[in-house]
């Protein structure tokens, strides 16, 4: 493949920064590969002094293969790896004391669940989850918590004293988190010059691909690293900044040219991917953003394929179009797993899924779902359930043991596992805490008889779990028929069921399967792809169907400012730049029993 000049100009730079905006489809991993080749070959840089950064496993090992493929490079010492990876890298060689346990995110959220039951919150897993984000955002922010609006219903008090709580109980166990490895690193490099002129020497040219996506730490830290040469290469384009929600900060990439005055900007402007006339309706999008570098795509491939746009009575109307559209293109020779379908969220995807699943359309699904095992009700029913078999363990008790409150302290369950006896003794100069002990003890007693079914109404009717959902729906004005339907489920699954015994490994067979390290998902032949815009970022497909393109999904309902609503944008211009051959854009005019009204984005699209 013949470069372009501006991609020649990018393969060919030597010293010094240099940004290189590389919009959709405009072969920013083929110029990547071919720096490091040039800057080896013409230059005689030796391989082990290029680092390469990007942001997942997968784009590493991409990007990697891709340069071994090359002629003569079997094999390589040029450094490929994601920043956790490389920077967790550094402080093993440089700080060989450290014997620490990298937390996965199902530790993390079991750790913040329980500091949270041991203060009395009452949650759900959203809450958590945003939660977590919340922390993992302030500490990608180098701790600079006066810089971002929590995502969760915290004050900001609450989240000081939980997050130094989980601060505290992450030291003891002797853990850290991946934020961890981005803090340390970068304390480690600005404490200790020699640690950092070592790294320095090491590591002469780097070059960072998805440079939109980079966090103030991970920058902060890159930039002691490229020291005074800085022979630093970063690739990305401003227009796809779509992580704000991770901690992704898109101005470091328009603030360049102002920390770099004698740097380089080059501007990959063709479009290799999609016809021409995708290319001309994404720009008349994308140009609607006022924070963004000016920049035109021109289309490499001068085919007017029309773009369809449809409207729908409703999202179950869409998904039979949908079904059809599907079929009509694997006649006509398309396979399917080219072909996506992309929503705002994985809620969106529903009804397609099920109608895919109704007249057997094989489909592949990126993102983990959420198991109806992780929500708080199931948890809290597998622990009444593990309490009555016994051993009792302090995590279910801290858990349940006040679901509905029974008035138990916290420091009267200070062992792993516990014994009425124990408490009986704990509150032997509180008489008014043994009808409570009591009543306690004989409901496990009578639950661990009950086959699951019946345990799991036992829980809700007898024992006052419903009063506790009652109190919980209350306290947050919601109604109390979600928690109905997730007990109705809980019912139909263990209705298989003979023992509670069986039905626990069940379910701790399930909350461990969905607990685990989200592991490598490859994309299956013969599979329709279905994914959430956020995770289709970075690939292509020869038909897209972005789907319920209306407005409170796109832009999300809650993107209110002009720039959550530029980052809206961005989302959208991700989406449909993702089609190589045919685009289907839909809209439909009721949702959830009220109407609905397209996006203004596929407005700007039309016009």
């Amino acid at each position: 493949m013949e470069l372009t000049s501006n991609q020649y100009r990018a393969v060919t730079h030597l010293q010094g920064p240099c940004m290189v905006l590389a919009g959709p489809g405009s072969g920013k991993t083929f110029i990547i590969v071919r720096r490091i080749e040039h800057l080896i070959v013409e230059h005689k840089v030796k391989p082990e002094a290029i680092l390469v950064v990007t942001f997942t496993k997968a784009a590493a090992k991409e990007m990697k293969e891709r340069f071994l493929a090359l002629p003569g490079r079997e094999s390589s010492q040029v450094v490929f790896g994601t920043f956790h990876s490389i920077f967790f890298g550094i402080l093993r060689q440089s700080a060989k004391q450290m014997n620490l346990t990298i937390m996965t995110e199902a530790q993390k959220r079991t750790l913040l669940e329980q500091l949270l039951i041991e203060r009395k919150c009452s949650y759900e897993l959203e809450e958590v989850v945003d939660i977590l984000k919340d922390i993992g955002v302030w500490k990608n922010q180098n701790m600079q918590q006066e810089a971002y609006e929590l995502e969760s219903s915290l004050t900001k008090e609450e989240f000081e004293e939980l997050l130094l709580a989980y601060e505290a109980e992450k030291k003891r166990e002797n853990k850290i988190d991946f934020e961890d490895i981005l803090i340390y690193t970068y304390q480690l490099l600005r404490d200790n010059p020699k640690q950092l002129e070592m790294w320095r020497e090491r590591f002469r040219y780097i070059l960072i691909d998805e440079f939109q996506d980079i966090n103030p730490l991970q920058y902060q830290t890159m930039k002691l690293l490229c020291g005074q040469e800085k022979n630093i290469f970063l690739v990305g384009d401003d227009d796809q900044s779509i992580y704000s929600f991770r901690g992704a900060s898109p101005e470091i990439m328009l603030d360049f040219e102002t920390e770099y005055p004698k740097g380089v900007k080059i501007i990959l402007d063709r479009n290799f991917r999609s016809p021409s006339s995708i290319v001309r309706r994404s720009q008349k999008v994308i140009s609607n953003n006022e924070e963004r570098f000016l920049k035109k795509m021109l289309a490499k491939d001068t085919r007017r394929s029309p773009i369809v746009i449809r409207k729908f009575q409703n999202v179950i109307d869409e998904s039979y179009y949908i079904l059809q559209e599907i079929k009509k293109r694997n006649q006509e020779g398309v396979a399917l797993h080219h072909i996506a379908i992309l929503a705002r969220s994985q809620k969106d995807v529903l009804s397609v899924v099920d109608t895919l699943s109704e007249y057997n359309v094989p489909y592949f699904m990126k993102e983990k779902h959420t198991s109806l095992y992780e929500h708080f009700i199931a948890k809290d029913i597998l622990s009444y359930l593990k309490l009555a078999i016994g051993p009792m363990r302090r995590v279910d008790l801290l858990r349940v043991g006040n679901r509905p409150s029974r008035y138990l302290r916290r420091d009267s369950l200070e062992n792993e596992t516990i014994s009425f006896e124990k408490l009986y003794q704990f509150y032997e100069d509180k008489s008014w805490m043994h009808p409570y002990l009591q009543s306690f003890e004989e409901d496990l007693r009578f639950l661990k008889q009950l086959p699951p079914y019946a345990a799991i109404q036992y829980i809700y009717q007898k024992i006052g779990y419903a009063d506790y959902l009652v109190e919980y729906a209350k306290k947050r004005q919601m109604s109390t028929t979600p928690f109905l339907d997730i007990l109705k489920k809980l019912k139909m699954r263990a209705r298989k069921y003979a023992s509670i015994e069986e039905w626990v490994l069940r379910m701790e067979k399930s909350q461990e399967d969905e607990g685990k390290v989200a592991q490598k998902r490859e994309l299956l032949e013969g599979k329709v792809h279905i994914s959430t815009i956020h995770a289709s970022k970075g690939l292509e497909y020869d038909t897209v169907f972005l789907i319920q393109a209306n407005e409170g999904t796109m832009p999300y309902k809650q993107a209110v400012s002009p720039k959550a609503v530029e980052e809206e944008r961005r989302i959208f211009y991700v989406a449909i730049t993702r089609a190589k051959v045919k685009l289907y854009i839909s809209y439909v005019k009721e949702k959830n029993g009220k109407d609905a009204y397209p996006s203004r984005f596929v407005t700007e699209l039309k016009n």
